[in-house]
């Protein structure tokens, strides 16, 4: 990292071993009675590409719905750009596992040098 791009707000930082993961959103659907976009379709999402990130696991945990058993996995994603393009709401794929934003991206700034090292996501997977 160069001196100007660390003044700029970059974050310097990068993981050794980085993983790429893909982050989608969906399009808005246009309801033609009301004249305006109403919700999700994930028909044709919009994707990005994310090259320098790490996906960690938190944990799982089991419930019994009525009809089936559920398993809810949780993971952090943690990408080396503070800036990366991903909300709630979103989705985030890598190789087959696919994860739901689930909280709102929180990157950390130094209150004396305004560094900000990394974006941290949190996600959730459901299988059942």
């Amino acid at each position: 990292m160069s001196v100007a791009d660390y003044l700029a707000g970059g974050s310097g930082f990068g993981f050794e071993h980085p993983e790429t993961v893909e982050r989608l959103r969906a399009g808005m659907i246009l309801d033609r009675y009301a004249d305006q976009m109403i919700g999700e379709d994930w028909t044709n999402p919009d994707v990005i590409e994310i090259t320098d990130a790490s996906v960690s696991s938190v944990g799982q945990s089991r419930a019994d719905g009525t009809q089936r058993r559920l398993v809810e996995c949780t993971a952090v994603l943690t990408i080396a750009d503070p800036t990366a393009d991903v909300r709630i709401g979103d989705r985030v794929r890598r190789g087959a596992q696919l994860w739901e934003v689930v909280e709102f991206p929180e990157t950390d700034v130094n209150p004396f040098t305004g560094w900000r090292p990394t974006l941290v996501v949190g996600m959730k997977e459901v299988h059942g």
